[in-house]
């Protein structure tokens, strides 16, 4: 439900209640989909740091499980 809220306010370009969207779901159930949409909204809001290293923990991650 959040993922999805996050993504019509991406839509429309509200990024920053996106954002608050996204880490809430994150925070109930955790998955790379709600960590790449998180990374691309850090990315929208000129978080250009943050972005970089959400999406360095996501290969790192998905890396090690192999």
């Amino acid at each position: 439900c959040y993922e999805k809220m996050a993504m019509i306010y991406a839509i429309s370009q509200k990024y920053d209640i996106a954002l608050k969207y996204a880490k809430y779901g994150q925070d109930l159930y955790p998955s790379t989909s709600l960590d790449l949409l998180i990374a691309r909204l850090y990315y929208k809001t000129g978080e250009t740091e943050k972005a970089t290293e959400k999406v360095n923990n996501i290969l790192k991650r998905e890396f090690k499980a192999e």
